[in-house]
């Protein structure tokens, strides 16, 4: 697998070039969205008003005292869901059928000769409250067919709809405004939290929002409280008119906490509107620890660009102070850190969230960087097939690859497909390049030029990741609002590629004897436990690969948070336990093919690091050091595998010997 004429070396100096003219797009692009990330410094941290009013009712506190209380631990944001009637019932407002209200005394006389109004197959919402009956009276009408306000009713009021108990039970009332008004008063910014309702109009979604115009100068984020968001999928756009009109951030709801249908489109029409939003789930509060807590939301701060954050609360049973729990938990105390003190310590300040209000994008002025970072792929993949010697074929594919990609920004639409596609083309062939390049010695070396061996490889691979970064250098990768696809592709190919190219393709000339003794072989139970053991192994590898959150022990989140504890950016398991090791000792006895299993192994250590820069929504730097720790613990773990081998070749000379 040589070149051998001069053109064909001319060849590969012009694809070189090309790369380093793509790597230094790349590296201003990543340079650009370095800055913008590390500007970002503001979390909001809330807490939601029901909680607050549970605490009030627990305690000697009122909603006041409480929401100071809070306020002085550092809490910045109150949020507030969209009530329905549990929310109400049953000391402001509560529902009653038109047959029950006309069959009881107490009303009848209250309402007189109107009593003649009520409608049987109608439910009621009845309330004392004036400001109460207002409020469900405008959201009803907004969002309800019919809804029926009887007139002259006494010291009650009510407001009939034509729909079950059971449906109007998720019906959004809108939001209370003495909460709201309180919560102001005390220095709170409010994030509000709108219900869906069954078939929402654009004039009753402007309704919804028009209603919160008053709280414009407060209200700091908006987000949706079920999995469809109101008008999906026909009238996403006059949400973002709505969230425009209070002059507020759409907080984006991670996706594997909670994937809202809608979400994405309302985010991806105004991505310099959008900040990202992380939640405890209520279920998962019930074996949480408060250490536990903190702990994951530091770490989705600094690792997923979290900038909002709802806290809730802990009510344990075993406790007799509810609030010294909370404010402990929140402010730091009796030997606790705290949440907000962990937050500052990593550097952000306490506030509300600001948005990347700015593009680093491939369609706002930086068009060209992206298109010859895509070139940068191209070459590294012509280069790949030449390695091979598939010269041809690299031709081929290079044309039309490049006819592709230039056609992809003249035709808008296949743009963000064009993309991704070439991301992943980079993750496949720069591991797979690195190792066919370097892996070149056939006996054993000094374990000095071993770990220069894998410190090359790697440099190569991490050409990938840099093309990729340029590549997805937009706030739609960036706020996980779009995402790298092919994962388990970027993961599976390479050692595809590896097993062709060094198992066949290295010795083509005995392909045929090869192939031949394979079929040939006798099947031993060895030979099938192995093959079991590889099976189950790969099984592992891909169910592990993805861009969610995979479940995992609690034994593994315990290492994890030691991990990143002890080194700013946890490394991946698979880099610097299995990969980099496995590849250092690879690189230590030189390749043969008894020593495939190794290749296969130390691979994934390439394959992965390149990978976890396709995290677009990962800070780059958290990334880079991510990656630098997993190399060198993967050296020092390589450097031991090397003295245990040469260890067991000692001993077994001397038993053999012996």
């Amino acid at each position: 697998m040589t070149f051998k004429t001069k053109s064909a070396n001319y060849i590969n100096y012009l694809l070189i070039g090309i790369l380093v003219m793509a790597l230094l797009a790349a590296g201003y692009l990543a340079k650009q969205r370095m800055t913008l990330e590390q500007a970002n410094r503001h979390v909001e941290v809330s807490i939601e008003s029901q909680e607050v009013e549970r605490l009030a009712r627990y305690s000697q506190y009122s909603e006041r005292d409480v929401l100071r209380k809070f306020k002085q631990t550092g809490v910045s944001g109150i949020l507030l869901k969209e009530q329905i009637i549990s929310d109400l019932e049953p000391h402001k407002a509560w529902v009653m059928s038109g047959s029950q209200l006309l069959l009881d005394d107490r009303y009848r006389t209250e309402m007189g000769s109107n009593v003649e109004n009520i409608k049987t197959g109608y439910n009621y919402i009845i309330t004392n409250d004036e400001k109460v009956h207002e409020q469900i009276k405008k959201n009803l009408s907004l969002k309800v067919f019919g809804v029926h306000v009887p007139e002259n009713t006494g010291s009650i009021q009510l407001v009939g709809v034509p729909i079950t108990r059971s449906e109007l039970s998720t019906i959004g009332l809108g939001f209370d405004q003495d909460f709201m008004e309180l919560a102001v008063s005390e220095g709170y910014n409010i994030l509000v939290q709108i219900r869906n309702w069954p078939q929402s109009s654009p004039e009753a979604i402007r309704g919804v929002f028009e209603y919160l115009v008053p709280f414009k100068d407060n209200i700091t984020a908006v987000l949706f409280n079920d999995f469809l968001i109101p008008g999906f999928p026909h009238y996403l756009h006059i949400i973002n008119e709505g969230i425009e009109s209070l002059e507020a951030n759409f907080a984006f709801i991670e996706t594997f906490i909670f994937n809202q249908q809608g979400a994405r489109q309302v985010g991806l029409d105004e991505p310099t509107n959008v900040v990202r939003f992380h939640a405890i789930g209520l279920n998962e509060m019930v074996n949480m620890t408060p250490q536990r807590a903190v702990d994951r939301f530091t770490l989705a701060i600094t690792d997923r660009n979290v900038r909002v954050l709802l806290v809730r609360l802990f009510f344990p049973m075993d406790s007799s102070d509810w609030m010294e729990t909370n404010v402990n938990y929140l402010g730091g105390g009796n030997g606790f850190t705290g949440l907000i003190p962990a937050i500052q310590r990593e550097g952000f300040n306490i506030g509300e969230a600001q948005p990347f209000n700015m593009h680093v994008t491939s369609a706002e002025g930086n068009i060209l960087l992206t298109f010859v970072s895509g070139l940068g792929v191209l070459a590294g993949g012509m280069l790949l097939l030449r390695r091979l010697d598939f010269s041809k074929l690299a031709y081929l594919l290079g044309g039309a690859g490049l006819i592709i990609w230039a056609g992809a920004f003249i035709i808008d639409p296949l743009l963000n497909i064009a993309i991704k596609a070439m991301a992943l083309g980079s993750v496949i062939i720069f591991p797979s390049l690195a190792l066919i390049l370097v892996l070149n010695d056939k006996s054993s070396i000094s374990p000095g030029r071993a770990i220069i061996k894998l410190i090359h490889a790697s440099s190569i691979s991490l050409i990938g990741a840099l093309l990729m970064v340029g590549l997805f250098a937009h706030l739609n990768f960036m706020l996980k609002l779009d995402q790298f696809v092919g994962v388990k592709v970027a993961h599976l190919l390479p050692i595809l590629i590896l097993i062709f190219a060094f198992y066949f393709w290295r010795d083509r000339d005995k392909l045929p004897s090869r192939i031949k003794g394979l079929l040939d072989a006798v099947v031993t139970n060895r030979h099938l436990i192995l093959v079991g053991f590889f099976l189950v192994a790969g099984l592992i590898y891909v169910t592990r690969t993805g861009n969610e959150a995979a479940v995992v022990s609690s034994l593994e989140l315990k290492v994890r948070t030691l991990l990143d504890n002890l080194l700013i950016a946890r490394p991946r398991t698979k880099e610097f336990l299995i990969g980099h090791p496995f590849m250092l000792l690879l690189f230590y006895l030189g390749y043969q093919h008894r020593y495939l299993p190794l290749l296969l192994l130390g691979a994934i250590g390439q394959i992965s690091m390149v990978n976890t820069f396709a995290h677009i929504h990962t800070p780059l730097l958290v990334s880079m050091i991510r990656t630098v720790n997993g190399l060198w613990l993967g050296i020092a773990i390589g450097v031991m595998f090397i003295l245990l081998w040469r260890l067991y070749k000692h001993l077994e000379g001397r038993l053999f010997n012996e």
